[in-house]
């Protein structure tokens, strides 16, 4: 399961943008031997637009990775009858609260009893009030740092050394 869950994070890296498929879309196809994997990217703070793009990408995925995806954004999804389904639930760049009390009791006890999770970017900037949540990720979202354009220089009427990679207009 680690290695799925860094071939998760290395393809949201390089995936391109495509519409998402709807939560309300048809259960997933399940390959023989395979497995189902829940997509959760409910946000109530910061959403990030590259969301649909990494649903569509993960599903896609599946086809060929041996599991079938299903995505939502309803909290109502975290049920031990819903949950049992499932070997793995990612938090797809979910930011702030997105469960509920009752959700989130629902999902400790599909982890302890040997549920797969995998957290993607802003999974990090999620749930900071419940301990349990904390435990999972590891660590929590502080800042975003300064976003720094490489390569990228002013054009007109200023000089600049030549680099390995040639600046480009900002």
């Amino acid at each position: 399961m680690a290695r799925l869950g860094l071939a998760l994070c290395v393809l949201l890296g390089a995936c391109s943008k495509q519409a998402a498929r709807s939560a309300t879309d048809a259960a997933a196809e399940v390959p023989a031997g395979g497995f189902r994997v829940l997509l959760f990217s409910r946000t109530t703070g910061f959403r990030h637009d590259s969301i649909p793009t990494a649903v569509t990408a993960l599903t896609e995925l599946g086809a060929t990775g041996g599991y079938g995806a299903e995505a939502t954004e309803d909290p109502a999804a975290f049920t031990a009858e819903n949950l049992a389904r499932f070997s793995v639930v990612v938090f797809l760049m979910t930011t702030g609260d997105p469960l509920d009390d009752a959700a989130q009791a629902q999902f400790e006890a599909w982890i302890a009893a040997g549920g797969n999770w995998v957290g993607v970017h802003s999974a990090a900037d999620t749930e900071y009030n419940w301990p349990f949540y904390g435990q999972l990720v590891g660590a929590y979202f502080k800042q975003h740092l300064t976003i720094r354009h490489r390569g990228c220089a002013p054009t007109s009427g200023t000089t600049f050394r030549r680099t390995r990679v040639p600046p480009r207009p900002c």
